[in-house]
């Protein structure tokens, strides 16, 4: 999340659609999502969301450099 420079407003709907996607959870109550499942909410937040066409670019190629080094 920190890589992809979100706002206070576009964390706070991301972190609430991880909840509702999400179908484990941690003993503590917290979600716990598999990367697969926090991508796809990201591109639903940079495809439907995102307002300026501009900004979706952005966050897309923000998005493919965070991705690449997940495995790092």
């Amino acid at each position: 999340m920190k890589a992809l420079g979100f706002g206070k407003k576009a964390t706070k709907t991301i972190e609430e659609k991880v909840t509702d996607e999400v179908e484990g959870f941690l003993t503590e109550g917290y979600p716990q999502p598999t990367i697969w499942a926090f991508y796809n909410v990201i591109t639903w937040h940079i495809t439907h969301r995102t307002v300026s066409l501009n900004h979706r670019v952005e966050l897309e190629n923000r998005l493919r450099r965070a991705v690449v080094h997940l495995g790092n």
